[in-house]
């Protein structure tokens, strides 16, 4: 799970944390960290 807080700092255009989350979200593309799961949650 990626926090909140990096994945704002990728949309923003300025943020402290822009550089770090470029980063991880590359790698996240690029596939260093396996496959990717998105599960969808049901609310009954």
């Amino acid at each position: 799970m990626i926090e909140t807080d990096i994945l704002y700092a990728y949309l923003k255009k300025d943020d402290w944390l822009k550089d770090t989350a470029i980063k991880l979200i590359s790698k996240v593309m690029e596939g260093d960290f396996g496959k990717v799961l998105y599960i969808k949650r049901s609310h009954s």
